[in-house]
């Protein structure tokens, strides 16, 4: 399993994370799974989002009764199946990587994919891109009407590009008014609260204070693992 104490920075947080697990839905066994083999081959097992994060992303598609889902930042697939787990029939996740971080994480997501119930396995959509040039791509046929606006997008990826990556979905319409962002990784290690002045830090501090301030958006942190921020998108200011 992932390791929680590599965001939560003490014995304590850690054990509060897996005491708030153990009394949560638990993965799937294909998750569980996903999450074991991750942890074993990668170097960078920590971006796994965990088990309290799958839990919520289940619970927050569910309950916004979303159908059309994008996910920024595929990685092994963990979040990508968590969402389709929840999707509706006929429901689809399109979720988009580039893999240049950690190449060997995509053959592990294949694999995943085709371990999963066909049920569940058609409804995800994977897309190998830039992020930024598939957004591009994907603002022009939102404004053209070729492709539908998405109800729920999961935000996972360049942390240094996140707040443009949201600007450009909810001023194109990427995301419909009424529909959710969830953003990853907004605590940063706890080196936001520190004030740590490294470009990372700064960008994800400066994307958690813009959202904030931002009339188009309901945003709420849960200061879950490393920090997790859902956003309803309002509309247009």
């Amino acid at each position: 399993m992932s390791d929680p104490s590599v965001y939560s920075c003490c014995e304590l947080g850690a054990a509060r994370e897996a005491y708030a697990a153990s009394v949560s839905t638990p993965l799937s066994p294909a998750l569980a799974a996903l999450d074991a083999r991750t942890a074993a081959v990668l170097r960078q097992a920590h971006m796994v989002s965990g088990a309290l994060a799958a839990a919520t992303l289940r619970l927050l598609v569910k309950v916004s009764a979303s159908v059309r889902a994008l996910e920024i930042g595929t990685y092994t697939g963990f979040s990508a199946i968590a969402i389709a787990e929840a999707l509706p029939e006929g429901g689809t996740i399109t979720t988009v990587d580039s893999f240049v971080d950690e190449i060997e994480a995509k053959p592990i997501f294949r694999d995943a994919v085709a371990s999963l119930p066909e049920r569940t396995a058609r409804k995800i959509v994977p897309v190998e891109a830039d992020a930024d040039a598939y957004l591009a791509e994907l603002a022009g046929r939102v404004k053209s009407g070729t492709v539908q606006p998405f109800d729920f997008v999961f935000l996972d990826a360049d942390k240094m590009r996140q707040l443009a990556q949201f600007e450009l979905m909810v001023e194109s319409g990427i995301v419909r008014a009424g529909g959710l962002v969830v953003v990853d990784n907004t605590l940063w290690y706890s080196r936001v609260v520190r004030g740590e002045g490294d470009a990372t830090t700064r960008a994800v501090d400066g994307f958690n204070k813009a959202v904030a301030a931002d009339e188009r958006a309901e945003v709420v942190q849960l200061p879950m693992r490393d920090g997790l921020t859902v956003i309803r998108v309002v509309g247009a200011a």
